[in-house]
């Protein structure tokens, strides 16, 4: 008997039908509630434009009346089906659809309004203002979080957290594999970073920005995310000679700090709790 019951608890069809009674449920719960009220699903000048072109796209021709309605009623049929998907949480319970939709959102943070190319005037200004960062290192002090493995797929993940926590550089070990000598380097110049760790890490590490969590560079241990704390120098590069270096910079720094204020907007439209 009790393998029988096993068996029929675990029967994939049982599953379906009982998923399918708690829908049915739902629905008629908010069939009941929602009678008198009814959400106003519009499509866009932009959507009926959309189905127009998509239509000629795939037959050569635009869709006739007839064809027009029953691609709309379509549209319809989408939104609606999306709509209800999004009033169960469907997305949340699925992890790649997670996925895509965060990558959507941070596209859409990234891009949320457009790129102004710098002036050269903009760009000596910038220039001038992190005079540090494109001068002659002679020491650097840095800490690293270190992966043994350089195809981990943590790295990118713990780059995004660590800046999105705004991680203090002094606990970032915490999130690392242990290192020797140390995860925290103090006063060193480059001949010593690069018999330690190889010439091509040294080279990427003298130019990286301070004060900033860097993606991965990869030295002859493995992989390295970094943060420069301070900078010893000398003599700053002539400007002409590094503008392209200061260009670069100048964008990726415009769309972190874009990316940021468009958090920090939708943050502020929540009450964050936690239990």
């Amino acid at each position: 008997m009790m393998k029988i019951l096993y068996k029929v608890l675990h029967e994939p069809l049982l599953h379906f039908l009982l998923l399918g009674g708690i829908l049915y449920g739902y629905y008629e719960f908010n069939a009941q509630e929602n009678s008198t009220t009814q959400q106003v699903l519009k499509l866009s000048p932009n959507d009926l434009e959309t189905i127009k072109v998509n239509f000629k796209n795939t037959y050569g021709v635009l869709p006739n009346d007839e064809q027009f309605k029953a691609l709309k009623e379509e549209a319809y049929y989408e939104k609606i089906l999306l709509n209800e998907a999004d009033a169960l949480g469907l997305a949340k319970q699925d992890k790649e659809i997670r996925e895509i939709l965060l990558k959507k959102m941070q596209f859409i943070m990234n891009n949320s309004s457009q790129i102004v190319e710098p002036t050269e005037k903009e760009l000596y200004e910038y220039y001038q203002k992190n005079i540090i960062d494109y001068s002659i290192v002679q020491e650097l002090s840095f800490s690293h979080i270190y992966f043994s493995n350089p195809d981990d797929e943590n790295i990118q993940e713990i780059y995004k957290l660590i800046n999105l926590a705004d991680v203090d550089p002094k606990k970032a070990a915490y999130f690392s594999q242990s290192f020797k000598p140390s995860n925290f380097i103090n006063n060193v110049n480059f001949e010593k970073i690069k018999e330690e760790y190889g010439k091509y890490f040294a080279t990427k590490l003298f130019n990286l920005k301070q004060g900033l969590w860097h993606k991965p560079i990869h030295s002859k241990y493995g992989q390295h995310l970094i943060y420069v704390k301070t900078k010893k120098v000398s003599a700053a590069y002539p400007f002409d000679d590094i503008q392209e270096r200061v260009y670069l910079d100048y964008k990726n720094e415009n769309l972190q700090t874009r990316a940021q204020k468009a958090y920090k907007e939708f943050r502020s439209q929540y009450q964050l709790e936690s239990e």
